[in-house]
């Protein structure tokens, strides 16, 4: 009897299990179905939005209260013009302005200076007595405010392992000083990597009280997905978050800097500036200013190339140095300085060789 009975408990287990299987396949299924169906709903919505605007396109001669707001918001935008920070040196802010309605684009290869760009950035503007917004969807919160802290301190920040418990407990001690400043979302705060994590950025930014001068977003080709619709490719996640940018920069009253990857220029891959941009090229259109940085490790020496310039830029090559993270104008008197650098280790290396 018990054993008739043990076989009825497993024959009602296995029975049981496979309802619950049952079910949870129903609601998987629904899930799926309701998702689908919220997307397709939010892309209709989204036309509609566009539908509406188009109805509100006009031919028609600007009328008297355009005109007096096209006036006010001219006035607005070279007042804020005279007062716009400077962009790292002065060599460079003659190309890089950091007026509202600028969208700047720098590209360069991996591990070429792309995250020290936006140190640096941000380190001038605090300096300034700017805020800074860092969007990263590479770096972590941490590391953008431990580059800045090195820059401040004139630290070199490459081996971690180096730094001593004093160091790092006035990396922690920054904190407190730069978060007035410098304000960072990282891909731990929020879906910075989704063409819905960004758009939900700038709409919070659009309505937010805190207003920035800057906003660096590090970098371009890591927005690479929907979160929403995972039928959205990377091009098109990047055409979405390109058309974003371009009308966000003419609502936020503040400057867009934006870091890209690029392949670097060699004697085989000799494309355009535009072409060595990896993924959706389209960023290159939107773009006010567009620059790549080619480095030079032995020298010390980053040159500037402006691809790109709405100031009358375009074709310029400007050379910076870099003194432990810190660009620096490349002066015969830091190039003197780098050479003796140079040949003091050569020379170093030599009597290590002998010896």
């Amino acid at each position: 009897m018990s054993n008739i009975n043990n076989k009825d408990q497993g024959l009602n287990n296995n029975s049981q299990q496979r309802t619950n299987e049952k079910e949870d396949l129903r609601r998987k299924a629904y899930e799926i179905q309701k998702h689908e169906t919220e997307t397709r709903h939010a892309e209709i919505e989204r036309g509609k939005k566009e539908l509406i605007r188009l109805d509100s396109v006009s031919v028609s001669p600007m009328d008297d209260k355009q005109l007096v707001e096209m006036k006010a918001a001219n006035i607005e935008y070279f007042n804020s013009a005279k007062t716009a920070p400077k962009f790292l040196l002065p060599e460079l802010s003659h190309g890089v302005s950091l007026t509202r309605k600028s969208l700047t684009m720098i590209g360069a290869p991996s591990g070429e200076g792309k995250s020290n760009v936006s140190a640096n950035a941000t380190y001038s503007m605090a300096l300034q007595g700017k805020r800074v917004l860092v969007i990263s969807n590479e770096e972590l919160a941490s590391d953008i405010y431990n580059r800045v802290t090195c820059l401040m301190k004139g630290w070199t920040y490459n081996d971690h392992g180096k730094f001593t418990e004093e160091q790092i407990k006035i990396f922690n001690d920054y904190y407190e000083i730069l978060r007035t400043k410098i304000t960072v979302i990282d891909h731990t705060m929020a879906p910075t990597t989704t063409i819905e994590g960004i758009d939900k950025i700038f709409e919070d930014l659009k309505s937010d009280s805190t207003k920035y001068d800057l906003i660096i977003i590090d970098y371009y080709q890591n927005v690479d997905s929907s979160s929403l619709n995972k039928k959205v490719d990377i091009y098109e996640a990047q055409t979405r978050f390109a058309n974003a940018l371009d009308k966000f920069k003419n609502i936020y009253p503040a400057p867009i800097l934006l870091l890209a990857q690029v392949a670097k220029e060699t004697k085989k891959d000799q494309r355009s500036f535009k072409e060595r941009i990896e993924g959706r090229k389209i960023i290159y259109n939107k773009a006010t200013v567009a620059i790549e940085l080619v480095t030079d490790h032995a020298e010390c020496r980053t040159e500037w190339i402006f691809h790109k310039s709405r100031f009358g830029r375009s074709g310029v090559r400007v050379s910076t140095g870099w003194d432990r993270g810190l660009y620096v104008s490349y002066t015969e008197e830091f190039k003197t300085e780098i050479a003796k650098k140079n040949l003091d280790e050569a020379l170093l290396k030599m009597q290590v060789k002998n010896d």
